[in-house]
């Protein structure tokens, strides 16, 4: 289920689960790629807000 408008929408599992995969594979990639010795700790920051925001919503 995903929140559009503060209603529940039902989403494809499999879809979203790609989604998701996806995404963290390219903020993986934008964290290595980096010379940057922040940008792990702003990936990370970035992963527990995706996962906060969530939770919140449950």
């Amino acid at each position: 289920m995903v929140v559009a408008d503060r209603e529940l929408k039902v989403v494809d599992a499999e879809g979203f689960a790609h989604l998701v995969n996806g995404s963290l594979n390219e903020l993986a990639a934008w964290v290595a790629q980096s010379e940057d010795p922040q940008r792990l700790k702003t990936g990370q920051q970035l992963i527990e807000a995706l996962l906060i925001q969530h939770q919140s919503r449950e």
